[in-house]
């Protein structure tokens, strides 16, 4: 029964060579040369020379990752474009003078201040909308000439120093001293003609005062 079982088992060739046996047992040789004949081009699942699938030099690939390189990326290129825009920003068009302020800026060398002097319950300097800002933003390539604006509701000390009494008013500030008062249109194209013409008048009083 048992040697019916082993035969059984076998590959139809190694059952021949299993009764070839003596007495009737497996002739063991000839029934691994049979084995090893059929098994010697099998290809292997995995290279003996293949290092280990738990082996720290094998990366196994990450499909989130061209994902999270792309995010990275585009969070990078959105910090940039901030810190772009914020160094554009930080020489502002219009600067905003407090009662801290006001004495030392108006008081930089070789530099003309167009002030404008409002307060936020006037409904004239409500009408202005982004008149002075636009005025900024022309003026902003000029060297020496800054434009700044005072709330008088808030800096109250300043605009009594510098005799304020209606709004809104603009005047020309040159190393400390006002040279000049505008009372012309209020628009962009006539406010910039004018500190162009008083920044020259100060620079020119300079040269000739020294």
């Amino acid at each position: 029964m048992e040697n019916n079982l082993q035969q059984a088992r076998l590959h139809p060739h190694d059952k021949a060579a299993y009764q070839s046996g003596h007495d009737g047992r497996p002739n063991k040789y000839q029934v691994i040369h049979r084995l090893e004949s059929r098994t010697a081009n099998l290809p292997l699942r995995y290279p003996l020379s293949s290092p280990s699938l738990s082996s720290p030099s094998v990366r196994v690939m990450d499909p989130a990752a061209p994902r999270r390189g792309r995010l990275q990326i585009y969070l990078l290129v959105v910090a940039l474009t901030v810190l772009v825009a914020l160094a554009a920003r930080s020489g502002a068009e219009v600067i905003t003078l407090t009662e801290e302020t006001f004495s030392d800026k108006i008081k930089e060398k070789d530099t003309v201040w167009f002030v404008q002097f409002c307060v936020p319950w006037c409904k004239h300097c409500k009408n202005l909308g982004t008149l002075w800002e636009d005025l900024g933003k022309v003026i902003e390539g000029e060297d020496e000439i800054e434009i700044g604006q005072v709330d008088c509701g808030v800096s109250k000390p300043v605009c009594s120093k510098v005799d304020i009494h209606s709004y809104p008013t603009f005047k020309v500030f040159y190393e400390g001293e006002e040279v000049a008062k505008y009372k012309g249109p209020r628009d962009v194209e006539s406010l910039k003609n004018f500190v162009l013409n008083e920044a020259e008048k100060a620079g020119e009083a300079k040269l000739q005062a020294d």
